[in-house]
């Protein structure tokens, strides 16, 4: 009888430690949650859920103009998920890029440019920038700003390329001293096509979103180049005007004196009437420049831009000493209606497109102000909208 009560004492121990092993395999593992913060970004698939000890792969999402550098909670980069929940933000950062300098065929010379690349397995939009008037360098150089450099640096580094050069009357001035033909054509559209086939051959570069960025005389080169390649995305007009050069000028002159003004006058309307290179006045030089260019840019259709269907972004500095804003309603006058054309105004920003409060024409850019943050967030939203 003892030992029954042994044999049975014992079975029950058995079946109960039986039974507690079955209630442990039969537990569910508990499931924990994943909630995102974007930041911006976009993810096609979220994994909002794991169980207990389960390993997953947490997904990559995307954000145009940043490189995703990881899921963090707080300051910690999340790699492997324990057993809790979770609340993941995602961590973006600027692109690297590389830096290449070129030689660039304009006409019969070489000038040099700089390309700027983003690193990156994607193909990448990319802008051609297109200087201003006078001998300007790639960087656009003014006293202590260099608001080309500056626009290329930016984008770059939120992934997209760039091309910039040296103007030929920049690099060529000594040459071009006795070239009585020069024309505005010279001046920018050789370099420009130059920058468009360097882009073209590179595989990084997606061709289908080339923009051309042109500032102040560089917004007048801009419609033309757009008119001619159809394959261009679109443009960029930076502190630009619809109106001859001459006029502008003496726009600028007439606010500094008028004597001089009325002392320029008649020499500037000769020079807009100007058709064809008159015989023996093919040396005459009117304000840096011979017959033979202002010929040639007298020959421009400046109101072409209304013709363009493509994008197109107007931006101004109220607080341009160089050109004012009635420039900018120009555009808004002779472009009204067209749906392809955004308009940006900033209303503490200057010529270079950085802060010109208090600034006068004698001691404007001596301070080494970059290009506005909002101009370049306007020309990236552009890009990729």
């Amino acid at each position: 009888m003892k030992n029954m009560k042994i044999i049975k004492k014992t079975l029950f121990f058995l079946v109960l430690s039986l039974f507690s092993i079955l209630l442990v395999s039969c537990k569910k593992p508990q499931t924990y949650t994943i909630s995102y913060e974007l930041d911006g970004g976009i993810c096609e698939s979220l994994i909002t859920s794991f169980k207990e000890d389960e390993t997953i792969t947490l997904p990559t999402p995307s954000k145009k103009g940043y490189i995703f550098m990881g899921w963090y909670e707080g300051d910690i980069k999340i790699e492997n998920l324990e057993n809790k929940n979770y609340v993941l933000k995602a961590k973006w950062g600027e692109y690297e890029y590389e830096t290449k300098r070129s030689q660039l065929q304009n006409g019969e010379y070489l000038v040099d440019g700089e390309f700027l690349l983003p690193v990156t397995d994607e193909k990448v939009p990319a802008v051609i920038i297109v200087g201003g008037s006078g001998p300007s360098d790639m960087d656009g150089t003014v006293n202590a700003q260099k608001p080309y450099k500056t626009l290329a640096i930016e984008l770059a580094e939120k992934g997209i390329a760039s091309i910039r050069f040296n103007k030929v009357t920049y690099q060529h001035v000594e040459s071009l001293i006795n070239d009585y033909s020069f024309s505005i054509q010279d001046e920018y559209l050789y370099a420009i096509e130059s920058c468009l086939e360097l882009l073209r051959e590179n595989d990084n570069i997606d061709h289908g979103q080339i923009y051309l960025v042109g500032h102040s005389l560089g917004s007048v080169i801009i419609p033309i180049v757009l008119e001619r390649d159809k394959d261009l995305a679109g443009g960029i007009i930076m502190a630009g005007s619809t109106m001859h050069i001459l006029d502008l000028l003496l726009e600028q002159i007439k606010v500094q004196s008028e004597d001089l003004y009325n002392l320029y006058l008649p020499y500037c309307n000769y020079a807009k009437s100007l058709t064809e290179v008159p015989a023996g006045e093919e040396a005459y030089n009117y304000f840096g420049a011979y017959t033979a260019y202002y010929v040639s840019y007298n020959k421009i259709n400046r109101e072409l831009i209304k013709d363009l269907e493509c994008p197109l972004l107007i931006i101004q500095g109220r607080l341009d000493l160089q050109v004012s804003m009635e420039h900018f309603y120009q555009y808004q006058d002779l472009l009204q209606n067209k749906q392809n054309v955004t308009y940006k105004v900033y209303d503490k920003l200057n010529h270079l497109f950085s802060n010109g409060e208090n600034e006068t024409l004698e001691n404007a850019y001596k301070v080494n102000n970059k290009i506005d943050g909002a101009v370049i967030i306007d020309i990236f939203n552009f890009i990729y909208n």
